[in-house]
């Protein structure tokens, strides 16, 4: 079923409004909000949104601060955002804006990578009633398995990072081919994070720990087994300290010839692995 996605503003507390797209889906008892991996434009998610309307939700996805459509000109450049804005301010800014659009219903999320980091660290404040993690890690550089992207990934993170950051104000990362440009502010914090032995639960400015030993909601977390970044190792670095959460764990196996990795589960060409997580959700909502 084809279903009609309404353009929608986010009012956030810290700059312009994000940019974001509704389904309004009829008779729907059960809104989900997705929140996306670092700088993913809301695209990838409109597939896997339209599925989550046939299942009988009304959807919204959305772009972050300085991401995707939600960027102005230079905000690439802007050091004020960073990961832990989009966790701390956008998540809770789309959630309330959720609760406002869809009034009575409940709130599902689904978050992939930093989207869930967010939800968790937020949920005692920005609650919603459950969350499917997708791909979502502690993005420790040592924790990487393969030793080629782990070279990678500590280049990116301690070369080019700093270097171009400090050099030009910006990192080129749709020019270095990976993907659309991000703040550096963003960039950054998350380059720091990465060499810390626990990630951000390392980081004092923050109370990220106990923000997550907090968080007392049904998660699903889904590791996908050729995913080089989002290991079930790594994953379990951020569920191990969620003690009072109702934690499940999925570890998708791609079938011969299939790709799924850190981005591809939403591509619609691998909706085939879609309904354990839109099964999950569904009984979250007839809770």
């Amino acid at each position: 079923m084809t279903h009609e996605f309404h353009d929608v503003r986010i009012p956030v507390p810290h700059g312009q409004p994000l940019t974001g797209a509704a389904v309004d889906t009829p008779d729907s008892t059960t809104a989900i909000v997705i929140h996306p991996a670092t700088a993913v434009s809301q695209g990838l998610y409109r597939a896997f949104a339209e599925h989550l309307a046939d299942q009988g939700f009304s959807v919204l996805i959305y772009d972050y601060s300085g991401c995707g459509e939600s960027a102005a000109p230079d905000d690439d450049r802007r050091t004020d955002i960073k990961m832990s804005t989009w966790m701390f301010h956008d998540i809770p800014a789309t959630n309330a804006f959720a609760r406002q659009r869809w009034e009575g219903q409940k709130l599902l999320a689904v978050g992939h990578s930093v989207g869930s980091h967010g939800q968790i660290a937020v949920q005692q404040e920005s609650p919603v009633e459950a969350l499917a993690m997708i791909a979502s890690h502690a993005g420790i550089t040592a924790l990487i398995p393969d030793i080629t992207e782990k070279l990678r990934v500590w280049a990116f993170f301690n070369l080019i990072v700093p270097v171009t950051a400090r050099v030009s104000g910006r990192v080129p990362v749709q020019q270095l081919g990976m993907g659309k440009p991000i703040p550096v502010g963003s960039l950054t914090q998350w380059s720091r994070w990465s060499r810390r032995p626990q990630y951000f639960f390392d980081d004092p400015d923050f109370d990220l720990a106990d923000r997550y030993a907090a968080a007392d909601f049904p998660v699903q977390s889904t590791c996908f087994t050729d995913d080089l970044w989002a290991t079930r190792k790594a994953a379990s670095v951020l569920t191990d300290r969620m003690t009072a959460a109702d934690l499940t764990t999925l570890d998708v196996a791609p079938e011969p010839g299939d790709k799924l990795g850190h981005m591809d589960f939403f591509r619609s060409r691998n909706s085939g692995y879609w309904s354990p997580v839109s099964d999950w959700l569904k009984r979250q909502s007839a809770r």
